[in-house]
């Protein structure tokens, strides 16, 4: 039997509710190099349009995920948004604050200064983000994820 089941074990989450989850949240994290010495896998942004969700992450298959921070490559202005989706299910958008520091952006970190459990799936988690302005490789995603 699936650890995945109406009897317990490690359901699939549903909502994600922190201190940046509000559209109206500041910047979760103010310093990449908060991170240390993390083994998290990295992917750049690709082209984005303007206020346009963009998948920078697809998952297929159950697990978890205990990190995902999505942060800015300069200084240029601009607002942030990430929506996390699980299962087919909206359970988080998170949006900042105007940013105009390198290095800043979003987190969702497992562990790290007391944070939120990990995001758990049992089909798929879709991770997907947004910039105020249209610009190519100026955003990255750190990622931690386990497939069961």
């Amino acid at each position: 039997m699936s650890k995945y089941s109406q009897f317990g074990g490690n359901r699939a989450t549903t909502s994600i509710v922190n201190a940046w989850s509000s559209s109206a949240a500041a910047a979760g994290l103010t310093n990449v190099n908060a991170l240390g010495g993390s083994p998290a896998r990295a992917v750049l942004s690709g082209s984005m349009t303007s206020a346009t969700y963009k998948t920078l992450l697809s998952v297929t298959g159950a697990g978890e995920c205990s990190l995902l921070a999505l942060y800015t490559a300069d200084t240029t202005s601009r607002t942030l948004g990430l929506r996390i989706t699980v299962d087919g299910v909206v359970v988080a958008t998170m949006t900042t604050a105007a940013i105009v520091a390198a290095n800043s952006g979003l987190l969702h970190a497992a562990g790290l200064y007391g944070g939120p459990p990990p995001i758990r799936f049992n089909a798929s988690l879709l991770v997907e983000a947004l910039s105020s302005v249209t610009e190519t490789d100026k955003l990255t995603l750190s990622y931690l994820y386990n497939l069961n």
